[in-house]
């Protein structure tokens, strides 16, 4: 995933595409070192970057478009440290540990960063006049619906009264 030269959109298009059921790479690591535990908050936080479009980021301001960038390069981090991990070499379980530490709150970290473009982008997502043009229609049409009900009960209602 590494590549200093793709802008911050296109990053996070390529987080937004990535693979990550791979990464614990258990046949690679073996049963002591394989990091299967990192594959699911992995996921978890990578859905986080699903959310907002690429395209949205034109919309952001200056420091929120760093947010991003910031969260994105978190994310990419903890992504190529994952999938370069290697057991040989000084402190291999600890490393893992660390790297499973990471992964495991990479989701909060995350949505923490990034909550207010997720709520900027649902909010220009929504067409709330068509959602206020569509309520509209359905309470007509309830409405419409009770009168007719009601219309054809009381001519009922009447021959109990009467009788």
């Amino acid at each position: 995933m590494p590549d200093d030269d793709l802008n911050v959109s296109q990053r996070l298009s390529k987080i937004q595409g990535s693979e990550l059921s791979g990464i614990g790479r258990r046949d690679d690591l073996g049963r002591t070192y394989y990091l299967e535990d990192a594959v699911e908050p992995l996921q978890k936080a990578q859905g986080v970057f699903r959310v907002p479009p690429a395209e949205l980021l034109h919309f952001l301001t200056p420091k929120w478009h760093r947010v991003v960038e910031q969260a994105t390069a978190e994310f990419e981090a903890i992504f190529n440290n994952t999938e370069s991990f290697e057991p040989s070499g000084d402190n291999a379980t600890g490393r893992r540990e660390d790297l499973l530490s990471r992964a495991r709150v990479s989701f909060d970290h995350t949505f923490d960063k990034l909550h207010p473009a997720i709520a900027y982008a649902a909010a220009r997502r929504t067409d709330f006049k068509a959602l206020d043009h569509e309520a509209r229609e359905l309470l007509k049409q309830l409405t419409e619906g009770v009168n007719k009900y009601l219309g054809c009960l009381q001519p009922r209602c009447s021959l109990l009264v009467a009788a």
